[in-house]
């Protein structure tokens, strides 16, 4: 029964971390920090499990990984049901994988041909396409190109 309820408070963790934190800007320049925190965090997890709860080891590291597992599909499951059905750029056209991860884009674009691939996209669904996962509505390259005359500085004779 303790372990059930652990493991539903950790999936309801997960969701709340994403509701409360992960929604609210882009993280992953802080990937390392937050890697390292939810380590310690499982480390955490296993001292308590084998030292104040007095659990052999073995149950410990198996209650440590499911909290950690739980939790893990809990928050990245609340990204992809938010990211598909209620962000706001959800209504806007583009690749389905784009709406769920930046890695399409890197795995697309990853032979340096990202032109050739928003191009291709623009042809395929309009004018304003979805790219990723946050705020990456694209227009076509005509409305991006903006004219920068160069500066060219003349010696005086």
């Amino acid at each position: 029964m303790l372990w059930t309820l652990q493991l539903c408070l950790s999936g309801l963790a997960g969701i709340s971390s994403h509701l409360v934190y992960f929604i609210q800007g882009e993280h992953h320049i802080q990937a390392p920090k937050i890697f390292r925190f939810y380590l310690i965090l499982t480390c955490l997890v296993f001292f308590i499990e084998a030292y104040c709860e007095r659990k052999n080891v073995q149950t410990a590291i198996l209650m440590a990984t499911s909290v950690l597992f739980c939790y893990a599909i809990a928050l990245f499951g609340s990204m992809f049901i938010y990211r598909v059905f209620f962000h706001r750029l959800h209504n806007f056209p583009g690749p389905r994988l784009a709406k769920v991860s930046k890695l399409w884009n890197v795995v697309k674009a990853s032979k340096s041909t990202n032109f050739r691939l928003m191009e291709d996209l623009h042809d395929r669904y309009g004018d304003f396409i979805r790219t990723g996962t946050e705020k990456r509505v694209l227009l076509p390259v005509p409305y991006l190109v903006v004219y920068i005359p160069k500066l060219v500085q003349r010696r005086s004779e």
